[in-house]
């Protein structure tokens, strides 16, 4: 029986959740950046990405993301997961 998205269990009560815990590189304009994401094993989707926890791959960049340039790596990292055929959910 499927709980939720890569929650599931047996008639039996034991449950397993899929720990689909990824990253995602990308590159945009010439600089990298990670997209903390997950896989999903059952839904309409196939991987989330949490749009808040974008940030430079190279940890010791200091300077933060704006929020405008988060929706352009969004649109941009969701632009090549589709054109793929991954579905997409953004939180």
């Amino acid at each position: 029986m499927v709980i939720s998205p890569n929650h599931f269990s047996d008639s039996e009560g034991n449950r397993l959740i899929i720990l689909g815990l990824t990253g995602i590189s990308l590159n945009y304009n010439s600089q990298d950046y990670f997209l903390d994401s997950e896989i999903l094993a059952k839904d309409d989707f196939n991987i989330v990405v949490f749009k808040n926890r974008i940030r430079f791959l190279d940890k010791t960049k200091a300077t933060d993301i704006s929020d405008s340039m988060k929706e352009k790596i969004v649109s941009t990292a969701i632009h090549i997961l589709e054109t793929n055929h991954l579905k997409v959910l953004v939180l």
